[in-house]
C-alpha cells in the first residue's frame, strides 16, 4: 500500500538562540481538512 505524501511547510521557532524547523506543524491541527483527507486515504 502506498502512503500519501505529506506536504512540508516552512515554519521555524527559535529557542534560546537555536532555530528549530518544524515542517509538519500543520499536522497539529487535527480538525483541519487537509489532515482529515490524508487520514481518509490511508483507511
Amino acid at each position: 500500500m502506498e502512503q500519501p505524501i505529506a506536504r512540508k511547510e516552512i515554519v521555524t521557532d527559535t529557542y534560546f538562540g537555536t532555530t528549530i524547523a518544524d515542517p509538519y506543524r500543520w499536522m497539529e491541527d487535527w480538525k483541519g481538512e487537509e489532515l482529515k483527507n490524508n487520514n481518509w486515504k490511508r483507511n
